[in-house]
This record gives C-alpha cells, structure tokens and sequence, in this order.
C-alpha cells in the first residue's frame, strides 16, 4: 500500500515525533533517578548489615545530618505517602532489588522505543530535506527558464 503525505503532514509528523523523543528522554531521566536513588539505598543498608554506626541522612534541599544507627536489623520502608511498614534489612534489599531488576527492564524498552523514534525523526526529516531540494532545483530551473526568455 502507498501512501502519500504533503509537506505540512511530514512535518506535523516530524513535530510529534520531537515531542515523543522530548517525552521518553523525561520518562528515561526520572527512571535512571529512580534507580541511582535504590542502589544508593542499597548501599547504605548494607553497610548498616557491615556494622556502620553513623550515616548522612538527607533532608532534602542539599541538607544532610550525621545519624547514628540504633537498631542494625530493621528499616522502615515507605509504602504510601505517610504510611511505612517496618521489615528485617534484608527483606528491604531483596525488595529493592526485585524494583530495580523491573526497572532496569523498563528502561530498556524505553531506550528501545527511544531509538525507534529518532529512526522515525531521521527518516522524516531526510523526506523533508529532498522535498526541499527538489523544490530548490525547480526554483533553479524556472529562474533559468525565465531569463533565458
């Protein structure tokens, strides 16, 4: 099957494919956030579990405070907004563990889609450049067409 599109269509196409590209690399950058933020958790439980007595807890706003470790066998983890469940650090890495696995996942497919969307822009935008082109070499044509008349 043929399809044809007219300038303007290209380039509304082009447009939203920018718009898709701009979008997943958002979605990329949050998950790859995500991500730095558990293995960094990670981390620090598990130098909890090697005897750690004090760690830098963050604040937020680029503030931290030195916190000593009173109990090196259990965490709280968070599982609504206000709400948290107390479990055994080990559970909490195993957990983490298990989100990270599915987002290295998710990550992966949208890279993948990523990729196919710049694939898409690129092909686009080569049809919009020899659509500009040809017009020039018409322009070209008709001017020397006219002046020598």
């Amino acid at each position: 099957m043929k399809y044809e599109l007219s300038e303007s269509q290209l380039m509304q196409m082009a447009q939203q494919e920018e718009a898709e590209i701009t979008n997943r690399r958002a979605i990329l950058e949050q998950m790859l956030k995500v991500m730095k933020e558990a293995t960094q958790a990670i981390d620090s439980m598990k130098e909890i579990q090697g005897g750690a007595e004090k760690v830098m807890v963050k604040l937020g706003s680029g503030i931290f405070v030195e916190a000593q470790i009173l109990n090196k066998e259990k965490c709280k983890r968070s599982f609504a907004e206000d709400g948290y469940i107390e479990e055994k650090i080990p559970e909490s890495i195993a957990w983490l563990e298990k989100r990270l696995a599915g987002l290295e996942r998710q990550t992966m497919k949208e890279r993948e889609a990523l990729l196919a969307s710049e694939s898409r822009l690129g092909e686009i935008v080569g049809i919009l450049k020899q659509i500009q082109s040809e017009k020039h070499k018409m322009a070209a044509e008709a001017r020397k067409n006219i002046s020598t008349k």
